[in-house]
């Protein structure tokens, strides 16, 4: 346990660096995502079937999978998700990898399926962003669920959740407020800033697409070959390769 903790520290560079130093929890997810990759993992990051906009992933059904691979792991994230529940999945993702396996999850309730290998990676993910010792002591100061969210720079989703793991709430005391919040969440306004190249690198992954540049750079494949694998117009693949990624 306390083993793939260390790793995750040295792949997002210490929890206190990404969760002290932006200002919201959207670039605190851009930077992890960001870390992730920089390590060799290809995070995408999607919301609908390919570039089909009528086909939308359902949260509810789909919240992402993993598949390992030594040379090229890769992450898939719903983008449909609350952002504490993209940054848990990223991080449950990590986790899979470094044991060396793939999966596909809905992670109902943030709840992980019943079986060892999940609960093990889950167990990883909970004590990586919220230790128990400090949180029994932290709570011992006070149970306010908000301060304790502020004191370890999580969401208080991810708080509750972490006092239901060790009975500090209730179950049923947990999936409500978890519910409550996610409506609150999905019923905010959704940004339709960024350009639709930095869009693309979400869906397609910053890595995949810096790998994607060197390979027609060097000739190892064809802007054809590039159309075909991305789906993309000619016209946003030229412009994507010919922009520093």
């Amino acid at each position: 346990l306390y083993g793939i903790i260390n790793e995750l520290k040295t792949i997002f560079d210490g929890k206190e660096s990404w969760s002290n130093t932006n200002i919201t929890w959207e670039h605190a997810f851009r930077y992890l995502v960001d870390k992730a990759e920089e390590k060799g993992i290809i995070v995408l990051i999607n919301s609908v079937v390919g570039n089909n906009t009528y086909r939308t992933l359902n949260v509810n059904e789909f919240r992402g999978f993993i598949l390992y691979d030594e040379i090229a792991p890769v992450i898939f994230i719903n983008n449909k998700d609350i952002l504490s529940g993209k940054i848990f999945t990223l991080i449950y993702g990590v986790v899979h990898i470094l044991i060396g396996e793939s999966a596909s999850f809905d992670y109902e309730n943030l709840q992980p399926a019943n079986n060892e290998i999940e609960k093990f990676c889950d167990k990883c993910v909970a004590e990586f962003l919220v230790p128990t010792k400090e949180l029994l002591e932290a709570y011992k100061q006070t149970k306010d669920y908000i301060q304790l969210a502020k004191l370890f720079n999580v969401s208080k989703i991810i708080i509750t959740r972490r006092l239901c793991d060790l009975n500090l709430i209730n179950k049923d005391d947990f999936i409500k407020f978890l519910q409550e919040n996610q409506r609150k969440e999905h019923n905010k306004p959704v940004s339709k800033g960024g350009s639709f190249n930095e869009k693309v690198k979400l869906r397609l992954s910053k890595r995949f697409i810096s790998l994607l540049k060197s390979a027609i750079y060097n000739n190892i494949i064809s802007y054809k070959d590039g159309l075909l694998v991305t789906g993309l117009k000619a016209k946003h693949l030229f412009e994507l390769i010919d922009e520093d990624t």
